[in-house]
């Protein structure tokens, strides 16, 4: 039975059997295996390998965790100026922020009597969730990313992005600004209206 991101998460003690990658977002998921035998499969964390062990840290839990394990922590657990990526809001199947490749989100500000705490985003924003959302220490995997040279144009392709072509370089039948490319006509929108140039 395989359950992923972060469906019903078990606090039993794993250990990363392997990893395999999404290639249409380069991201990185991990498979573990719990001591009662069950399988699991969630968004992995920067220096994972096969072989780290899995923890979450609740009430319960007093574990000392390594830093190339898989950590999985709840809002409420969490000190200042650590370092969280995949967070969970509302404890559902799937992680809305610092979900990206290469992402993180620091704890600034923790709040234990109106039940918020302050995360500084990727974006460098911060903002207020509430105390009882679920995060994964460390940096997302994946922060080499942005240093990937495409060498031919069928590595973009297959990733989704598609060659799009030029107005101005169609047929007048095709496009508003097709043709007349030596002509003194100003250039119109993809629907007829002329664009206003500036002084």
């Amino acid at each position: 039975m395989f359950q992923i991101f972060f469906f019903k998460l078990q606090t039993t003690i794993g250990i990363v059997v392997s990893l395999f990658i999404v290639f249409n977002t380069l991201k990185f998921f991990c498979l573990v295996k719990f001591s009662n035998g069950s399988y699991s499969c969630y968004a992995s964390s920067n220096n994972v390998v096969p072989g780290s062990y899995f923890y979450v840290l609740d009430y319960n839990s007093t574990a000392f965790f390594k830093s190339n394990s898989l950590v999985f922590c709840y809002f409420y657990f969490l000190q200042l100026f650590f370092i969280t990526n995949n967070l969970n809001l509302n404890n559902k199947n799937k992680a809305s922020v610092s979900s990206a490749p290469g992402c993180y989100s620091q704890v600034i500000q923790i709040n234990y009597e109106q039940e918020n705490i302050c995360f500084i985003l990727p974006s460098g924003s911060k903002k207020l969730f509430k105390i009882t959302g679920l995060c994964s220490i460390g940096r997302a995997c994946g922060n080499l990313k942005k240093r990937i040279i495409a060498g031919k144009a069928g590595i973009s392709y297959n990733n989704g992005y598609r060659p799009s072509v030029r107005g101005n370089a169609m047929n007048p039948v095709d496009h508003p600004q097709g043709g007349r490319t030596k002509s003194k006509v100003p250039e119109k929108s993809p629907w007829g209206w002329v664009a206003k140039r500036s002084k």
